[in-house]
């Protein structure tokens, strides 16, 4: 059994006039992402025996700050211009020369050769995204590295340099008191880095992004909460379906798209530089945008579609139940092949400081739900179990006001 980590590089600068492609540098979020990809390759036990790049600068530069933070000596990575842009195919052929006392092996390019390579390489998977700094976890079922081959592995986990992937099924962790389970790429959560300085779970580096996330993943654990609260095959029954629910996408001009993602990375920049002095103001369809245009919530556009209503955050779900991995097999079981498809109406204010999310009301396969299922939940702050985390503390020490009010998302920075 060997290990094979394909890692696209981090996200990359166009500001510099006159480079070519290949000379590209990373930017300051690719800088800032490296070193917490790092931390969570190390913190699986990912250790490299070998590491080979591209040779463009962005690739290069990528594979050396992760030499480092894994303590893999730099001097003795291997340099390929062969994998600069190179095919899944072309790939194949680096990784097959691979010296055999090696196990792991990181391998640092480009899309969309390494989405390809992934998906070609793990049997039966299928990688949809490989954003920037994304790691292919691959275990691979051969003895040589010559006898490496497409559809000679599995796909352990894909990894991605997003700081909340896995608070939805933490979420619903807390909720059950369930043990944790295996990550998995098939699961809504992704595994996640911890940057040590500033890191964490909801760092503040995160800003705003995070904070709407946030609100997105409480919806999506909210799922979770009534199959161990209630009767399980009961509440299979009632709540879920056979049939997953097409969310669409929301259709704008690329310009007013550009316009809101700017607005929007510009106030989560003066969050963070605490230079933030106006607030910012989404409607519900610019919101929903967002969610379906911005990079950090790619994963959330699939399943999710958001509105405001009045003084209501409205948003509709549709999530594989299969895909969250229970580590309880008898619920587990129940999950196979069901969906839950729902509406939630939350109210969003800020309270002592602190901003407090109540659901109003939720729809599951087009019908209320009983009040005998929702009462105890609707009583609960969905925020309570992030309250400690000394990183959303520094973040909301930043606002003044959080509210949804008169179909408006609105953020008042302090």
């Amino acid at each position: 059994m060997k290990q094979l980590l394909v890692i696209r590089h981090g996200k990359s600068s166009w500001e510099i006039d006159g480079l070519s492609d290949h000379d590209r540098p990373l930017n300051e979020r690719g800088l800032r992402d490296a070193p917490r990809m790092a931390a969570a390759l190390k913190e699986k036990g990912l250790v490299p025996g070998h590491i080979v790049s591209s040779t463009a600068v962005r690739a290069a530069t990528t594979a050396r700050m992760l030499a480092e933070g894994l303590g893999y000596p730099k001097d003795q990575i291997a340099f390929e211009r062969s994998i600069y842009l190179a095919s899944p195919k072309e790939m194949l052929r680096v990784i097959q020369q691979f010296g055999e006392s090696v196990e792991t092996a990181l391998m640092f390019g480009h899309n969309p050769g390494m989405h390809e390579l992934v998906n070609e390489m793990a049997s039966g998977d299928l990688v949809e995204s490989f954003p920037t700094l994304a790691v292919g976890w691959l275990k691979l079922d051969i003895e040589f590295w010559g006898e490496a081959g497409f559809a000679c592995g599995s796909l352990e986990a894909i990894m991605k340099p997003r700081l909340l992937d896995s608070f939805a099924t933490k979420l619903f962790l807390t909720m059950t008191d369930t043990p944790p389970p295996l990550e998995n790429p098939n699961q809504i959560n992704q595994p996640q880095a911890d940057s040590g300085g500033g890191g964490g779970k909801c760092a503040t580096g995160c800003g705003i992004g995070c904070l709407i996330v946030v609100i997105l993943c409480v919806v999506l654990g909210i799922g979770g909460y009534f199959w161990v609260k209630g009767k399980v095959a009961e509440g299979v029954e009632l709540f879920t379906s056979d049939t997953q629910v097409e969310i669409v996408a929301p259709q704008a001009p690329p310009e007013q798209v550009d316009a809101i993602i700017t607005r929007f990375d510009e106030f989560g920049a003066a969050m963070e530089a605490g230079d933030a002095s106006e607030p910012l103001v989404l409607t519900g369809e610019e919101l929903n945008l967002l969610m379906h245009n911005h990079e950090n919530f790619e994963d959330f556009g699939q399943m999710t579609s958001v509105e405001i209503d009045g003084d209501l955050l409205r948003a509709q779900v549709s999530i594989d139940l299969e895909a969250l991995q229970v580590p309880i097999n008898f619920i587990a079981e129940q999950f196979e092949g069901r969906f839950f498809n729902g509406t939630g109406g939350f109210s969003l204010n800020m309270g002592g400081g602190r901003p407090a999310l109540y659901l109003e009301e939720l729809e599951v396969n087009g019908m209320v739900v009983p009040e005998m299922y929702t009462q105890e939940l609707s009583k609960e702050n969905l925020f309570q179990d992030i309250q400690d985390s000394p990183e959303m503390e520094e973040f909301f020490n930043k606002l003044s006001d959080l509210k949804v009010e008169d179909g408006k998302l609105i953020i008042v920075p302090k």
